[in-house]
Parts: C-alpha cells; sequence; structure tokens
C-alpha cells in the first residue's frame, strides 16, 4: 500500500520569492548604516517587579488566553539535513514552508548559522549574535509573517563548540560581563531595527541538563557547577532586561531557559536544572523540551487521554512552582494571567516509532493549551538525524550527506522528527497541525479521532478492529530462565501472519508493516526467529490486545480472518471479537498454527 503523496508546494522558487516579498518593508524599517554599531555598555542596574515612570513602557501584547491558535503553536526549523530548493538560502526555505502550514510562531537557532544552516547556502562566519542577526538571510526571517520567533543564542563569549556550555568550566566576572554585554547588544538591534512590527523574540538557551550532564547513557548532574549556571543564565538575562529598560519598542525580547529533565526531579527527587538553577534565575519563560518525556509516555504508556492530561497539568504545575514569577514586562506581553512556561520541544521520531505512536504523542498538545502554555514547538520541520553505517547523527556536514547518500536522504534514512519528510511529502503530524489549525474548538485527540486521521494520511478506505481477551498471560521469565523477573514481559501468543479474507480477495498483513496494522495496545516488539520469521509477542498485564487492520483494495465486504501463531506454552485460550461482536474462542498451542474467524 502507497501512503498518499501530497507535494507540499510547487517548491523551485517559493522560498525564495517570498524572502524577497518580506523586504518589502511592511514588517519593519528598512536598516541603516547606523543600525549596525555595538549599542552602548549596559548599567548594572535590576529590573524590578513594575516599571517606573520614566523607564520606557513596555510593550502591550495579546493575552495568551486571546490569541489564536497559529500564534501559540508551531515548529522548531534546525540544522536540517535535507532541503528541496537550488536557490536561496535553507533558513528561509523552511520559514516558507511553515508560512504555507499557517503557523505564526517559528524557533531557529541565531549563534552559528554556518554550521546549523549550511545546506547550498552560504555564510561567513559571525562573531556575535548582533552580527549574525544583521545578516540577510535572518533579517529576511524576521521580516516574515510570523509573530514569534524563538532563538536559540549563545554568545560567543568562551568555546561555542560547548554549545554555549564554557561556564560549565568556572565563569569569571569578565565573562558574565561579556556575556551580559552581547545579549544587550543584540536586544537593542531588535528592539531598534523592527519597532513598528510588534513582534516577539524569545532569546533561549539550548537544553541546560543536558549541557551540564551529556547527552549519554552514563550522564549525571553535576552539583559543582549550579552557581556558575546561575552567574551565566542570569548575566543574559540581565543584558535583555537594561536594553528594553533603555530602548522604547514595540517589539518584546524576552528571555528563557530551556531545561530537559523534569521527571527525575519531579518523580524520583533527583537534583536537576529545575529544582536547582530554575529557581535562583531571573528569566522571564522557562522552555521545557518534553519529547523524552511526557511525549514519550503519550506514546507508549498511557492509554487514556484523561491520564495524558493529568500527566501534563502535573509536569506543567511542576515547572511552573520552580519557574520565576512573571515580570511586569512579561505580564504586558502576555497577559496579567500569563503561565511562564513553554514546550520549547515536543514530538516523538516517526521512523524510529510506529506512526500511530507518534500520532498519540500529539495528545500532550490540547492539555497543554488548556493548561496555558504560551507556546508550543514542534521539533523539527525537516528531520535533523540521519542514520550513516547504523550510527545516528545529529551534526552532519554536506560532504558528509553527500558521500553517504549521493545528496538527500531517503525516508528510511533519517530518525522521523520531521514534519516534512526528505522525499517533500507531510508527516502525521502535518495532519494532525491542519486539523488544530482549521478548528482548534474542536480537535479531539480520542483513540477513535485518531484513527480517522491515519486513515487519511495512508489514504486508506477503511478500518477493521479486532479485539483479542487472553485467557492468561504468563510471565516471560517463567518459560525463559535467562530473563529476569525485572525484565520479563506478560505473553500469551506469538503472531506472525494475518490473512484478511473479502470474497475472492485476501490482504496479508505484515506484524512490522505500521501502514497495514496498527497496535493500539497489547503488542511487544516485532522480533525475527532463526528461520528469518517475522512476529510479535501479544498479551500485557490487561490480558488483551486491540488491534486495526487497513483495508485497502478490497472489493468486497471482509468476512473471514486468519491468524497464524504459538502460544508461549499450551492451551491459551483467545477470544475474539471483530468491530465490538465477539464471534468465536480459539485454542492456540505451543505449535506454529493457523486459527479462521469467520464473520
Amino acid at each position: 500500500m502507497t501512503i498518499r503523496r501530497r507535494y507540499l508546494r510547487q517548491l523551485a522558487g517559493v522560498a525564495g520569492a517570498t524572502a524577497l516579498a518580506g523586504c518589502s518593508g511592511d514588517r519593519g524599517d528598512e536598516r541603516t548604516d547606523d543600525d549596525s554599531q555595538t549599542a552602548d555598555e549596559p548599567t548594572d542596574d535590576d529590573e524590578s517587579g513594575e516599571y517606573e515612570d520614566e523607564k520606557p513602557q513596555p510593550p502591550v501584547g495579546t493575552s495568551i488566553e486571546d490569541r489564536p491558535i497559529e500564534r501559540r503553536i508551531g515548529s522548531n526549523h534546525v540544522n536540517p539535513t535535507y532541503r528541496f530548493e537550488t536557490d536561496g538560502d535553507v533558513l528561509n526555505e523552511g520559514a516558507a514552508v511553515l508560512e504555507e502550514l499557517g503557523v505564526s510562531v517559528i524557533s531557529c537557532w541565531l549563534h552559528e548559522p554556518d554550521n546549523y544552516y549550511d545546506l547550498s547556502t552560504e555564510w561567513e562566519p559571525v562573531r556575535s549574535l548582533r552580527e549574525a542577526a544583521e545578516h540577510p538571510y535572518y533579517d529576511d526571517l524576521f521580516r516574515r509573517d510570523f509573530d514569534t520567533y524563538v532563538l536559540t543564542a549563545n554568545s560567543h563569549q568562551g568555546d561555542t563548540t560547548q554549545t554555549g556550555g564554557y561556564f560549565i568550566y568556572g565563569i569569571s566576572d569578565d565573562e558574565a560581563a561579556e556575556e551580559k554585554a552581547e545579549f544587550y547588544d543584540l536586544t537593542t538591534y531588535l528592539l531598534e531595527t523592527y519597532d513598528g512590527t510588534g513582534s516577539e523574540f524569545v532569546l533561549m538557551n539550548w537544553e541546560l541538563d543536558n549541557i551540564i550532564a551529556g547527552t549519554g547513557e552514563d550522564r549525571s548532574w553535576d552539583p559543582t557547577v549550579v552557581d556558575d549556571t546561575i552567574t551565566w543564565m542570569n548575566a543574559r538575562q540581565r543584558g535583555i532586561v537594561e536594553a528594553r529598560e533603555s530602548i522604547e519598542s514595540d517589539v518584546a525580547v524576552l528571555g528563557a531557559c530551556e531545561i530537559v529533565d523534569v521527571f527525575p526531579a519531579m518523580d524520583d527527587g533527583e537534583e536537576w536544572a529545575i529544582n536547582t538553577v530554575v529557581p535562583e534565575l531571573e528569566v522571564d519563560l522557562i522552555g521545557f523540551s518534553s519529547h523524552g518525556q511526557i511525549d514519550h509516555e503519550a506514546a507508549h504508556v498511557l492509554r487514556d487521554q484523561d491520564e495524558v492530561a493529568e500527566r501534563v497539568y502535573e509536569t506543567l504545575d511542576y515547572v511552573e512552582e520552580h519557574a520565576p514569577e512573571p515580570s511586569a514586562y512579561l505580564r504586558s506581553v502576555m497577559g496579567d494571567d500569563v503561565r511562564p512556561v513553554i514546550l520549547s520541544e515536543f514530538g516523538q521520531p516517526e521512523v524510529r516509532d510506529d506512526y500511530l505512536d507518534v500520532m498519540q504523542a500529539f495528545r500532550v498538545v490540547p492539555p497543554a493549551l488548556e493548561w496555558g502554555c504560551p507556546l508550543l514547538l514542534y521539533w523539527t520541520l525537516f528531520d535533523n538525524e540521519v542514520t550513516i553505517d547504523g550510527e545516528v547523527k545529529g551534526d552532519v556536514s554536506e560532504t558528509e550527506l553527500e558521500a553517504a547518500f549521493g545528496g538527500r536522504p531517503s525516508r528510511e534514512d533519517v530518525v522521523g522528527w520531521y514534519l516534512v519528510d526528505p522525499a517533500g511529502d507531510p508527516g502525521a503530524r502535518w495532519y494532525l497541525f491542519e486539523e488544530l489549525l482549521a478548528d482548534p474548538a474542536e480537535f479531539e485527540l480520542s483513540f477513535s479521532s485518531l484513527i480517522e486521521t491515519y486513515k487519511a494520511f495512508v489514504d486508506a478506505s477503511d478500518v477493521l478492529h479486532v479485539q483479542l481477551d487472553f485467557d492468561q498471560v504468563i510471565p516471560e521469565s517463567e518459560v525463559n530462565p535467562d530473563i529476569s523477573e525485572e525484565d520479563s514481559r506478560k505473553l500469551a501468543v506469538a503472531l506472525s501472519n494475518l490473512v484478511l479474507h473479502a470474497g475472492e480477495n485476501e490482504a496479508q498483513y505484515d506484524l512490522d508493516n505500521d501502514e497495514q496494522l496498527v497496535i493500539e495496545y497489547g503488542g511487544h516488539e516485532v522480533e525475527t526467529d532463526a528461520a528469518e520469521t517475522t512476529f510479535r509477542w501479544f498479551g500485557t498485564d490487561e490480558e488483551a490486545a486491540s488491534l486495526y487492520l487497513v483495508i485497502d483494495d478490497l472489493t468486497a465486504e471482509p468476512s473471514k480472518l486468519e491468524l497464524t501463531g504459538w502460544a508461549v506454552e499450551e492451551m491459551i485460550g483467545i477470544d475474539v471479537a471483530i468491530e465490538g461482536e465477539y464471534l468465536e474462542e480459539l485454542v492456540f498451542d505451543e505449535e506454529r498454527e493457523t486459527h479462521s474467524v469467520v464473520w
């Protein structure tokens, strides 16, 4: 079966044409020679809770509850491993795709653009954040039809190859002053250059926990760097604050701290950035990179949408409890009732996981919006990770891509974080974005609604629901002494083949093909035996499994299902229901055999 291929646009020429249109001046005054001059040095005054009369007043924005959905949800566009244009720059090519999707929030990286946006794009190395922002590619971006730009921005102090993390080796007073000055200079440039546009800029670090603990399996928090981390983050914020206290502008510039490890702190009481660094910060917003935590649970663990919502509320409440109180400036920009927590990265990889899993991960979005998250940012537009020689790589040069793939990778070569795949086709999340943007009031993510979206995504005529209720499940450790009780799964039967009959036609269902077979619950990972037969064990604590067979190219109504497999031990009984009606009890033993259900 072929997934519906709907090319997003006539890609050739669109990004370049849109970029030129964006420079017409309707997003703010054109730059002048004076704009490139370095701003005055900041002072050491701290921002108070309220603004004094003589200070420039903060811009008055639209409260979060009054913002349309397209102003609250968007996507990251970072380090793409493929593109479709032959002209123009890859930064604005991606921005044009997000404009077509209909969102007005975009997240990009501002530092080291010659590394993160280098695909068929020429850059000169930049020496400061302001110099990066002044580049024509970023100026084109900032004059597009986006309302909010979330910019991961590391200063050019210390070693930039440490993802901004030079401070983990200590930060001197001079380095803190230089950090502050660079953010003052950048903020001044944004406030002056784009005055009149009403744009919002959020200046954020990259995942703080990962800077300090690394990203490997043996990662751990280092409590000795907490004080230096606080100094580093607050120096950045003080540069932002002092610039906005010296310049009147309708542009808003906010400072944010992105964190990752909330679950270990919240659930296990471990020390991470959220409960050691964040409470001492002066930033406006906390960004939560959630895709390894609440997104993962929504995709793989929590079946009920109410459970997902409760977990989202619990997690965001915990982050908010540790976040700084909203400043007067933030309340002016986002409303008096603003809650200062954004989802800075969410999503699950479509190639590594099943289609339905990544769609279920999207279930974090409605409760996060209802809770009051000002911004939710999907990770990412074009995939940033590829697999080369069995190794997943996330920072790959154009030369490496050419050597490995002859240019653009295929869908099978990437991990699957994308909204748009390497062929230029929309991923599953693109459809969910479209539904949410079209009618947010009616948008729901019950399993039945996800199945309907899934049918549209794979262009299926229908699906058939099959329910399997097992009379028992057996701990794997009881039949395999090499498996510990801790690692033991609950098992009932293994299925290696499903065949659906409809008149004279039949459809074979591979147990590892998620375009054909959707497993709601009860299935374990696909395995292959010594005879290279692909199979999947079924059986969980619930002693049941729920499957949906995608129907395509059948000329008659289905009337028979054959199940080929074997039991974990003798005499496992299965009650089989088709579309909610229980029809027959099957009994499997340890020998591979085929059973039939007829209706």
